[in-house]
């Protein structure tokens, strides 16, 4: 449960890779939540009470009210029970996480094809029914609209490795054909 180590460091939030059950959120909000929306322990000597000078009342307070959850739908088992996850109360945003779940649904890295266009439909519809934010990562500006037009309100575009490559790729293209001067 290393997650939650981050809420202890500070963090205003998690994200929970791979939850596949109703059960796996309410436990992740358990653990996530001070009293009375769940159960995290109150040690108060962390980062996240500035080393026990914050008010523990207070903070209990603010923190359930501010600290976000996020999980990623990464499996085609969450699918099977996606209106139970989404209507788990304490759980900020879905993320679909299209690379593993993709591959779970014999499609990998086809995020376009009819079944994960139809699994991320589904996922979009139980989180805006349950009124939950929902979305995943894009690879443009014309993925992006699509989503949004679909109601996903956290869009993911590349990374950070992902834009050092594409400067270096272009970096390579413009100076590549230099020539020196003979």
């Amino acid at each position: 449960l290393d997650y939650f180590r981050a809420l202890e460091d500070g963090a205003a939030g998690i994200m929970v890779p791979h939850v596949k059950s109703a059960e796996e959120a309410r436990e992740i909000v358990r653990n996530a939540k001070y009293y009375p929306l769940g159960r995290r322990g109150c040690d108060f000597a962390g980062a996240d009470s500035r080393f026990m000078l914050d008010n523990p009342n207070e903070l209990m307070e603010f923190s359930n009210r501010e600290t976000f959850i996020t999980i990623q739908i990464e499996d085609p088992e969450a699918l099977e029970c996606i209106d139970e996850i989404t209507a788990v109360e304490g759980i900020d945003l879905i993320f679909i996480g299209p690379g593993d779940l993709s591959s779970g649904l014999g499609t990998f890295s086809n995020k376009q094809s009819d079944i994960m266009q139809n699994a991320i439909k589904k996922i979009a519809e139980s989180a805006t029914k349950n009124g939950k934010w929902w979305g995943l990562p894009v690879g443009s500006v014309e993925e992006a609209q699509k989503y949004l037009d679909m109601g996903a309100r956290f869009l993911n575009y590349s990374s950070d490795l992902g834009a050092i490559f594409r400067e270096y790729k272009r970096t390579l293209n413009e100076f590549g054909s230099l020539k020196p001067n003979k």
